[in-house]
């Protein structure tokens, strides 16, 4: 058997996905392991409004199919971050994308805010409008390698990665 032109063009895509995912998946490992080892601080800064931007930019299409708007609120002195542009990135497109899969029902809200805190540190704060997290689901959710019930999530993907490295 040989597949037609057109199926390997859809094995090909398949392919591809996949790769990217597993590209993705590495390369949050390897922040974790940044994280862990309390490294990425002093890699650079990085532009926290421009990232959320951008971020927002790519998640439009998929919260666009959903009618949920994503908004921003991200304070002129809380623009500047000390963490690399890569790893910031990490942190805002994991609060987004966790907020997009789980969080806002459709037609709903997400909101991005930061903030310069009392201490010099930026704080950032994703909300949605969708059915919320007991005190333990919320607390497990930012431990490494776990994820709401199965249940709940059904077939999304994620290994309970993208929160612990926030």
């Amino acid at each position: 058997y040989a597949p037609s032109p057109e199926e390997r063009r859809e094995l090909f895509g398949a392919v591809e996905e996949r790769v990217d995912e597993l590209t993705s998946l590495v390369d949050r490992l390897l922040a974790m392991v940044e994280v862990l080892d309390a490294r990425w601080a002093a890699l650079g800064r990085a532009d926290l409004g421009a990232i959320a931007e951008q971020v927002c930019a790519n998640l439009a299409p998929r919260a666009a199919e959903r009618a949920v708007a994503i908004a921003l609120s991200i304070a002129d002195d809380a623009r500047s971050v000390a963490v690399p542009e890569s790893r910031l990135r990490l942190v805002v497109e994991n609060l987004l994308d966790n907020a997009l899969k789980f969080g806002a029902r459709p037609g709903g809200r997400i909101e991005l805010t930061a903030r310069r805190a009392a201490d010099g540190s930026v704080e950032i704060e994703c909300a949605d409008d969708g059915p919320g997290l007991s005190r333990r689901e919320g607390e497990l959710l930012f431990e490494l390698f776990q994820q709401r019930d199965l249940e709940f999530t059904g077939s999304v993907p994620g290994l309970g990665i993208g929160l612990a490295l926030v």
